[in-house]
């Protein structure tokens, strides 16, 4: 009885037979929604934007022989970083798309770009970033950042299932 017990536990462990699944939101950049002038985007070099892509919610299901087990989530991020690559960090307004005003601040740290640091809405699919008042034509944009979602199957590994990066 001992030694099935073993084995049943290894092959368990192993991930021969267990699978987990994991689904979950993140924000990244609406490629399609960045607005820039196109003559002052030929005449300014310092246009280029990131984001953290901050996880909204995370949610794993652990499942044994694909019988549902445990549930674990993850906490979500805080904030939403957006880098900007430029010295001068604009005054902004940023809406989501249910046209709540969100929080933020904004640094530049001494460096060459602007980080701004939003806080996660609660409801909203969209968020929409705007200079207000820009000092130079360079500091004149739109930014569009979107909810998209995630979902993949894994097979469970013994020190760890591979990542849903090719989902994502």
């Amino acid at each position: 009885m001992r030694i099935a017990l073993i084995i049943l536990m290894a092959i368990t462990a192993s991930g021969c037979i267990s699978a987990d699944y994991k689904y979950g939101d993140y924000w990244v950049l609406d490629e399609k929604g960045q607005k820039f002038d196109k003559a002052v985007t030929e005449q300014c070099a310092s246009n280029k934007i990131k984001t953290n892509g901050a996880t909204a919610t995370s949610s794993q299901i652990i499942a044994p022989y694909f019988i549902p087990l445990f549930y674990l989530s993850q906490k979500s991020d805080k904030k939403i970083v957006v880098t900007l690559e430029n010295k001068n960090c604009p005054s902004l307004s940023i809406k989501s798309d249910d046209k709540n005003v969100l929080a933020y601040t904004a640094d530049s740290l001494n460096s060459e770009h602007c980080h701004i640091y939003i806080t996660q809405p609660k409801h909203a699919n969209r968020i929409t970033i705007n200079t207000l008042n820009p000092k130079y034509d360079c500091e004149k944009f739109t930014i569009n950042l979107v909810k998209k979602s995630f979902f993949c199957v894994r097979q469970t590994e013994f020190g760890g299932s591979p990542g849903c990066e090719k989902s994502l």
